[in-house]
């Protein structure tokens, strides 16, 4: 039989391209022009070369795109009828929203589209490791001049919360790949294994080097979850041996972690306290507009830690106008900030907590919404791992239990960050789908 070329457009290897190049260009600052040509062809190859695919992608992602559509309809309903400011909501929607469900939708018809579910995963890996090295290169020269990495900026990404949250993603592909290659044999994207291993230590050193909290929280958090989640589902088949050197090793890498972050840090020693002040949002005005109000001190007169005092009291500043705005003020990145400004002026924007932003821009229904499509995603991969031992359905939970686990700490929902979201998420549902009974994947 004659061997067929990896990329030739009949088995998917120019949609592979596409996908992998657009994956790569998304955190990069200054290439929306080149993101949206990269979707756009993609999209368009899909709808005039595959067009029988796209009726499969609807039945085999049926669920989530049910629930997605309802939460669509909602923020239309709202921007016309509830929202104060109908044209900005309208905005945000067009160069928020709909680009992230159009990459969705593209997502599950080129899982749909590409018979090798593990090329898939396997540009998604490079893809996202590309974006730890170069960002690691680009900063390296700071490095060899100052000692340290720059902690605000990181000249490849807009800043640590982005090359942060992709490195949380590439962890959840590497880290459930070898589980699998070490309890079961089972290789998901076929990469060498020193790549994988360099892979992890890549996400580790690049979060710790740009000083990424958030980040180093997300990845100790996935490891021990990892951990947890594949250590009872498999208590009964596994010998004791196995299973105790498995905890041990996740157990100390976290610790390693979690000590050098520490040492490193020194922001962890001030947070319990920082934290109490920040609460208080009525006795210190200074998260509302850091230009006209002092910081406060901690009770032994050292400055409080700022990113984490703005940070708690913009959540609990968020809850109050969640409270007040039910049914939200329209979906937008910066509704916080057009919130506030109904009570003081401020120059804020977002909440820095995606679920606190994403309350009070579609109100409680549409977080009820949100949450119900991320539980058919959360569902949909448990059933398939515990079911099939699938790894990519493991992939998928921690996909989507992070995007929402980070959320909570940071406005991840907005830009290109949702748009890698729910292009990953797209491309690992179908394969993943409930309507698929037996549970096969096509290699």
């Amino acid at each position: 039989m004659t061997e067929q070329p990896v990329f030739s457009l009949r088995h998917g290897g120019l949609l592979l391209l596409v996908f992998g190049l657009l994956l790569f260009v998304l955190p990069v600052p200054g290439t929306i022009a080149l993101r949206h040509s990269l979707l756009a062809v993609l999209l368009l190859v899909l709808a005039l070369r595959y067009r029988d695919q796209w009726p499969v992608a609807a039945r085999s992602a049926s669920a989530p795109l049910l629930a997605l559509g309802a939460l669509s309809a909602w923020l239309l309903i709202q921007a016309f009828f509830i929202s104060p400011e109908t044209a900005w909501a309208w905005r945000e929607m067009k160069s928020q929203w709909w680009p992230a469900i159009l990459a969705f939708v593209g997502g599950i018809v080129l899982a749909c589209t590409v018979r090798s579910a593990s090329k898939l995963v396997a540009f998604s890996v490079l893809a996202l490791l590309a974006q730890t090295i170069f960002a690691l290169l680009a900063c390296f020269p700071d490095f060899l001049a100052q000692g340290q990495f720059p902690q605000a900026a990181t000249r490849w990404t807009a800043g640590k919360l982005e090359i942060s949250y992709a490195n949380n993603l590439l962890l959840a592909f590497l880290a459930v790949e070898l589980v699998f290659l070490a309890l079961y044999r089972r290789a998901v994207s076929h990469l060498p294994l020193w790549l994988l291993l360099s892979g992890v230590a890549l996400v580790i050193v690049s979060n710790l080097a740009f000083g990424a909290r958030n980040g180093i929280i997300g990845s100790v958090l996935m490891l021990v979850s990892l951990s947890l989640v594949v250590f009872w589902r498999e208590r009964r088949c596994l010998c004791s041996r196995r299973v105790t050197a498995g905890i041990l090793i996740c157990v100390a890498l976290v610790g390693v972690i979690g000590w050098i972050s520490y040492r490193s840090d020194m922001r962890w020693q001030k947070l319990a306290e920082t934290a109490a002040v920040g609460w208080d949002i009525d006795g210190s005005k200074a998260w509302l507009d850091r230009t006209k109000h002092e910081y406060p001190v901690l009770q032994n007169g050292e400055p409080i830690d700022p990113s984490a005092y703005v940070r708690i009291a913009w959540m609990h500043a968020g809850l109050r106008l969640a409270m007040e705005n039910p049914l939200g003020v329209g979906y937008g990145r910066n509704a916080f900030g057009h919130a506030l400004r109904q009570h003081a002026e401020t120059p804020l924007g977002h909440a820095h907590s995606g679920i606190v932003d994403l309350t009070i821009a579609a109100g409680i229904p549409g977080l009820i919404l949100w949450l119900a499509f991320i539980g058919i995603c959360l569902r949909t991969g448990w059933r398939r791992y515990r079911d099939q031992r699938d790894p990519r359905g493991l992939i998928l939970f921690f996909v989507t239990a992070g995007f929402l686990g980070r959320m909570l700490l940071d406005s991840i929902n907005r830009d290109h960050m949702l748009v890698m979201f729910f292009l990953l998420l797209g491309t690992l549902l179908p394969v993943l789908s409930d309507n698929d009974p037996k549970g096969k994947v096509n290699e």
